[in-house]
């Protein structure tokens, strides 16, 4: 991700602008990066928020609302960084709320729903989807194995035990592995 992001200095006094109106100066200091690879995101983010090495990466080409929306909404992410449980559940939307009713400039849009059926059409369980899943996280994410469950409860918006019931996910896994170019070159032996 780093290598195709910059540090935006006016997008880190912004935040210390936020910071200072909506979370009373709380939270820590974070660099705030431009991102011009969208493949860096998911395919519906504008921005993530690495709580581990305190940065905010957003992505480049969105409209200066859009980019003050993102960096308000990964500041929460930045606030709540200890509830793994649900990325966007109940306390990431009161935090949501509490800060549009100081003046954050958040739409009313902005995932503020504990629902995702409400903001976001998961896709149909099917082997199928699943596979195709499977096959953006390794060629588009570049994600290691390890992580396509916890991607494939991110895009499906259901426990992995419950995709796995419709099809073996770890066989699926294991033939796109093979297809995947990213695993050809790390599966090859090293002399």
């Amino acid at each position: 991700m780093k290598s195709f992001c910059k540090r935006d200095p006016g997008l880190e006094e912004t935040f210390q602008s936020f910071n200072a109106k909506y979370f009373r100066g709380n939270l820590p200091r974070y660099q705030v990066l431009i991102c011009t690879k969208s493949k860096n995101f998911s395919h519906v983010g504008a921005g993530y928020c690495s709580t581990s090495d305190r940065k905010i990466y957003i992505r480049s080409g969105i409209s200066t609302n859009a980019t003050s929306q993102t960096l308000a909404h990964e500041m929460v992410h930045a606030k709540l960084w200890w509830i793994k449980k649900s990325v966007h559940g109940r306390s990431f939307v009161r935090e949501l709320k509490r800060i549009r009713k100081l003046g954050a400039p958040l739409s009313k849009s902005e995932l503020d729903i504990a629902r995702p059926d409400d903001f976001f059409q998961a896709p149909k369980l099917t082997k199928r989807n699943i596979e195709a899943t499977i096959l953006i996280g390794l060629n588009e994410e570049k994600l290691p194995p390890g992580l396509l469950p916890k991607f494939l409860e991110r895009e499906f918006y259901l426990p992995y035990v419950v995709i796995n019931k419709v099809t073996n996910i770890q066989e699926l896994i294991s033939r796109a592995k093979k297809s995947s170019p990213l695993f050809q070159e790390i599966d090859r032996p090293r002399r």
